[in-house]
């Protein structure tokens, strides 16, 4: 009897650790093979100097900053099907605008683009330079509803950093940080970080060719990703005081950072 007793207990235990083993594995979460949660290992950081041939990959991480980033997305049209089109042909202008190098992390496992930095160079006298006023995002065909936000947004992506530094500091040529992002399936990864630190070393390896390296925060994120990489804070400036324009759009409480890497 003893013995019939202690081969049933056995085998009740047994049977509750493989139903415990099965209610387990059900309750994990399933993971696509191309995961980027399981490694980053997959992702591989890279200086584009041909970025004019590279634009049709890295148009949908445009399009997702336009329609998401906390400046960018209190505008509407660039939510539309026409402002996508028009989007297209900004990222095309802009990535042909001169030489200087984007940043690109590519997923090798996913073969396509996971963030990007665009970079412009600016010089104190352009003109001298033969280079060409910066990229204007109002000379596209845009709803008249979101002209004066979108004249706004390109005056202060061009002219409010540059102009008080090459004033200030008497600088005669910058490289200027104008779009970052990553795409929505790549965050928490630390994608940016690792672009901005291969774009910085990048400049670095340029001795003498630039005075500084430029950019701007919008969110918690940016300003620290700034601090990381010991940026200096020039000033900040709240978006709906200096532009009214955005005082009527989704999210208008927006602190706007002016930073600045001395080289």
């Amino acid at each position: 009897m003893n013995i019939r007793r202690a081969v049933l207990s056995l085998s009740l235990k047994h049977s509750l650790t493989q139903s415990c083993a099965v209610l387990w594995v059900k309750l994990l979460p399933r993971r696509h093979p191309y995961s980027t949660l399981q490694s980053s290992d997959n992702i591989k950081i890279e200086v584009v100097h041909d970025k004019l041939e590279k634009w049709e990959k890295l148009l949908d991480l445009w399009l997702y900053h336009f329609a998401n980033a906390p400046v960018t997305s209190n505008i509407g049209a660039f939510r539309t099907d026409d402002g996508k089109i028009m989007l297209k042909g900004l990222l095309k202008d802009s990535l042909a605008y001169d030489n200087s190098p984007c940043v690109v992390a590519w997923d090798t496992h996913r073969n396509k683009a996971a963030g990007f930095i665009l970079n412009h160079t600016f010089h104190v006298n352009q003109a001298l330079e033969k280079c060409g006023p910066p990229i204007p995002y109002s000379n596209y065909s845009w709803d008249k509803q979101w002209l004066q936000p979108i004249q706004d947004l390109e005056h202060y992506k061009h002219y409010v950093s540059m102009s008080s530094i090459f004033a200030d500091y008497r600088y005669k040529k910058i490289m200027k940080a104008q779009i970052g992002c990553t795409g929505p399936d790549y965050t928490n990864q630390k994608v940016m970080s690792r672009l901005y630190q291969k774009g910085v070393e990048q400049v670095q390896a340029c001795k003498g060719v630039y005075d500084a390296i430029v950019g701007e925060s919008t969110n918690k994120q940016t300003y620290r990703l700034f601090q990381k990489f010991d940026f200096e804070l020039l000033h900040e400036f709240d978006l709906v005081n200096r532009y009214p324009s955005f005082k009527n759009c989704g999210n208008p409480q927006i602190t706007v950072g002016i930073w600045m890497k001395r080289l």
